[in-house]
C-alpha cells in the first residue's frame, strides 16, 4: 500500500466540465475518502485565461496557462485531460504517460483516433488510462463492458448516443418543426454547439461507436472504417410518415458481430415505436448490449453536460486513485497487445428493410412500377401507402413504401432505377428500418 495519504491531481482544460468535476470532488470529499482510503486533492489546472473570473473556489491551487507545466509536474499523480481534440491532447496524453502518470480523460475523439497507441504506451510505462467519460456521459458503458459482461460474447452493442440529434429529431416528431429551427432552439438551450456540424453530420457518434466496439469485441480502434451518416437532411414528412407506419426516426449507432467481420455503422433509421430505444427522448443516451449469456441490456442516462460527463470523470478518478493508494493497478479494460484486426464489413453489404419516399406523377401504372422494380430484386413490399398530395395543383403526389430485408447494395440499385424512371419526379428517400433481427 503506498505511503501517501494524499493522491494529487492536475486539470488540462476547465470548461464545463472541468469545473464541474471540480466543484462536486469538494462537495463529496468525505464520501470519496471512504471509498479510496485516502484523501485526493487537486494541485493544478492548466486554463486558457489566468484572469478569467469563474464561480470556483481555487484557493491553494496553482493556475497555469501552459498544460505542460500540469504534466510535467513532478508532484501530480493522476492527470483529468478534458481539453478535447487530438492534436495537443495527443501530446500532453503522451506526455504525461511518459513520466509515468496515470490518466483520465473525457476526450472521446483522442481515443477513438489514437487509443492503440496511448493504451500501448500505458501499459508499457505501467500507468493506467481511463476514458469511461469519452462515451455517453454520465451512463456507466464502458465499465459495464470491460467488467459486468465481460464473461459473455457480445452479439451487437446499438445506441442513441449523440444528444443533439436525440433532441433534434425528437423535438421534430412532437412540435412538427423543421430541422433547422429545432437546432437553433437546441443551440439556445446549450444542447448543441455553435457550429454543431461534428454532432449532426454523426461524426461524434462515430467517435464513441469506436470506443464501444473495441471495448465489446476486443478489437483495435477503427474510427475511420466506420459508416458515418448525419441527420441533416431528414425532412419533417419522412417523420410524420414514419410514425403513421409505427415506426420512429431516431440517429443509431450500430456494431453487430456477423461470421464475416464487423459492422460498424453510424445513421438515421426507423425503429418500432414499442422498442425499448423508441423511448429514449430528448437529450437522453440509451445503449442495448445484446450477450449470449446476459440477453440485452439496456442502459440509459443523460450523455452530455457538466454533471453528468463529471459523475463519469470522478468515477474514474477513485478508480485509479484507489489502484495508486493499494499499490495494486486494476485488470485493464483492454489489453494492447490482445487486440484483434478484425476485418469490418462494407456498409453495402448490412441487410435491413428500408423506407422508401418518391414524389411520383399522379398517373395511372406508377405503384405497379415500383412493385415491377422491387420483385426484379427478389424483395417483398411489407407496406406502400400513397399520400395525398401536398396541394390541390400537384402534379405529383408522395408514395412510401417499406421493403423486406435486402442488402444495402441493392436498395442502392433500386433507387437509381426509380430516380430515372420518367414517373418519378425529383431524387428518392430512403433510410434503413432496423427490425433488430441481428440480436436473435
Amino acid at each position: 500500500m503506498s505511503s501517501s495519504k494524499i493522491i494529487k491531481l492536475g486539470f488540462v482544460g476547465f470548461g464545463t466540465v472541468g469545473q464541474s468535476t471540480f466543484i462536486a470532488l469538494q462537495r463529496n470529499l468525505c464520501q470519496i475518502k471512504k471509498q479510496i482510503g485516502c484523501e485526493l486533492e487537486v494541485v493544478s489546472v492548466a486554463v486558457n485565461d489566468l484572469e478569467k473570473k469563474r464561480d470556483v473556489n481555487l484557493g491553494g491551487v496553482t493556475l497555469t496557462n501552459d498544460p505542460f507545466e500540469v504534466v510535467l509536474d513532478p508532484n501530480v499523480d493522476i492527470v483529468v485531460e478534458l481539453i478535447g481534440g487530438t492534436e495537443i491532447a495527443r501530446e500532453l496524453v503522451s506526455v504525461a504517460i511518459a513520466n509515468g502518470k496515470h490518466v483520465v480523460t473525457a476526450n472521446k475523439a483522442l481515443i477513438a483516433i489514437f487509443g492503440d497507441e496511448i493504451l500501448l504506451s500505458a501499459q508499457n510505462e505501467k500507468t493506467l488510462i481511463r476514458f469511461e467519460a469519452a462515451v455517453a456521459g454520465s451512463i456507466p458503458i464502458v465499465k459495464a463492458l470491460s467488467e459486468s459482461v465481460r464473461g459473455n460474447r457480445i452479439k451487437a452493442v446499438v445506441g442513441i448516443i449523440n444528444g443533439t440529434c436525440n433532441f433534434v429529431l425528437s423535438e421534430m416528431a412532437t412540435k412538427h418543426v423543421s430541422f433547422a429551427s429545432i437546432l437553433g432552439e437546441a443551440q439556445r438551450l446549450g444542447y448543441a454547439e455553435a457550429d454543431p456540424s461534428f454532432d449532426v453530420m454523426g461524426t461524434d457518434a462515430g467517435h464513441k461507436l469506436a470506443i464501444l466496439s473495441a471495448i465489446a469485441f476486443g478489437t483495435k480502434f477503427q474510427f475511420d472504417k466506420i459508416h458515418v451518416e448525419g441527420i441533416q437532411d431528414i425532412l419533417l414528412e419522412d417523420i410524420a410518415y414514419a410514425k403513421e407506419l409505427g415506426y420512429q426516426v431516431k440517429h443509431l449507432a450500430i456494431a453487430v458481430k456477423t461470421p464475416g467481420g464487423l459492422e460498424l455503422r453510424v445513421h438515421p433509421a426507423l425503429i418500432p415505436l414499442d422498442h425499448i430505444l423508441a423511448s429514449v427522448d430528448g437529450v437522453v443516451n440509451g445503449i442495448l448490449v445484446d450477450g449470449d449469456l446476459s440477453g440485452p441490456l439496456m442502459l440509459s442516462g443523460a450523455g452530455a453536460g457538466g454533471d453528468a460527463t463529471a459523475s463519469a470523470v470522478i468515477s474514474d478518478i477513485i478508480d485509479v486513485a484507489s489502484a495508486i493508494y493499494t499499490g495494486g493497478i486494476k485488470a485493464r479494460a483492454l489489453r494492447p497487445e490482445k487486440l484483434l484486426d478484425y476485418p469490418i464489413t462494407s456498409f453495402t453489404e448490412s441487410v435491413s428493410g428500408y423506407y422508401v419516399r418518391v414524389e411520383a406523377k399522379d398517373k395511372p401504372g406508377v405503384l405497379a412500377e415500383i412493385s415491377r422494380v422491387l420483385a426484379s430484386f427478389n424483395v417483398s413490399i411489407e407496406a406502400i401507402q400513397q399520400k395525398e398530395a401536398r396541394d390541390v395543383a400537384s402534379a405529383k403526389v408522395p408514395i412510401v413504401i417499406l421493403t423486406g430485408r435486402m442488402t444495402e447494395r441493392a436498395i442502392r440499385e433500386v433507387c437509381e432505377i426509380l430516380a430515372s424512371s420518367d414517373s418519378i419526379i425529383g431524387g428518392v428517400i430512403c433510410y434503413k428500418v432496423e427490425d433488430f433481427q441481428w440480436a436473435n
